[in-house]
C-alpha cells in the first residue's frame, strides 16, 4: 500500500493506493509532513519518484477540484475492501451529489435505509 503526499491551492493532500485501487485521501493539511506522518501511521509506505498513471491522474483531478474547478470524480478505481457495508452505501450516496449540493445527515440515512442512523453518519 502506498502513498504520495502533494500541494493543491488549499494546502497540502494525500492520496494512497493499492492494486485493486484508490483507498485513501486526506484532504488539505498545513504541511507534507503531517500527511506523510498520518499515512505513515496507518500503514502506507511513501511512492516510488515515477507515479503509477492511475495515481498521477488522481492527483491531476484532485488538484483541479481544489483549485475549484468542477471535476468528476467517477474514472478512480476505488478499493472498497476495507469499508464496512453501512460506510459504503454512505459514501456511494454522496458521490451522487450534483457540485455545490447539501444534504443532512437525516436525509442521507433515510437515503441509505437506515432512518434512525444520522448520528452514526455524523461520526
Amino acid at each position: 500500500m502506498l502513498y504520495q503526499s502533494f500541494q493543491t491551492p488549499m494546502g497540502s493532500c494525500g492520496i494512497a493506493w493499492n492494486r485493486a485501487g484508490l483507498t485513501r485521501v486526506l484532504l488539505p493539511e498545513r504541511s507534507t509532513d503531517v500527511i506523510d506522518e498520518r499515512m505513515r501511521k496507518l500503514g502506507y509506505r511513501p511512492a516510488p519518484h515515477v507515479l503509477p498513471a492511475d495515481a498521477a491522474r488522481t492527483i491531476e483531478v484532485l488538484s483541479v477540484y481544489f483549485d475549484g474547478e468542477a471535476v468528476s470524480f467517477d474514472e478512480f478505481r476505488l478499493d472498497w475492501s476495507g469499508t464496512p457495508p453501512f460506510a459504503r452505501r454512505v459514501y456511494q450516496t454522496l458521490r451522487k451529489l450534483q457540485r455545490g449540493s447539501t444534504t443532512t445527515y437525516g436525509d442521507l440515512a433515510r437515503q441509505v435505509g437506515n432512518p434512525s442512523a444520522a448520528r452514526a453518519i455524523g461520526v
